[in-house]
Formats: C-alpha cells, sequence, structure tokens
C-alpha cells in the first residue's frame, strides 16, 4: 500500500518545529507493510 502523509503547520514549513510525528508515523506505517510515498506540509 502507498501513502501521503499530510501535516498541517506554519512552524513546519518555517523550520522552527521538527517533523517527528510524520517520521513516527511513518515508520509505524512501514512496520505494517505501507509505503510512505511523500510527504506534504502545507501552512495554518
Amino acid at each position: 500500500m502507498q501513502v501521503a502523509l499530510v501535516s498541517v503547520g506554519d512552524e513546519l514549513l518555517a523550520g522552527d518545529t521538527v517533523n517527528t510525528n510524520a517520521a513516527g508515523l511513518g515508520a509505524r506505517l512501514a512496520d505494517r507493510g505501507a509505503t510512505v510515498e511523500r510527504v506534504v506540509v502545507v501552512p495554518d
């Protein structure tokens, strides 16, 4: 299964905050056989 992750936050786009949620979720999805094809960050 291929998936895309969407994160929302101006702080992510500005680089003020590391997107640890996407990394953690991506790892959990990979453990279940999914492939994260894309991670997208959009503003608030």
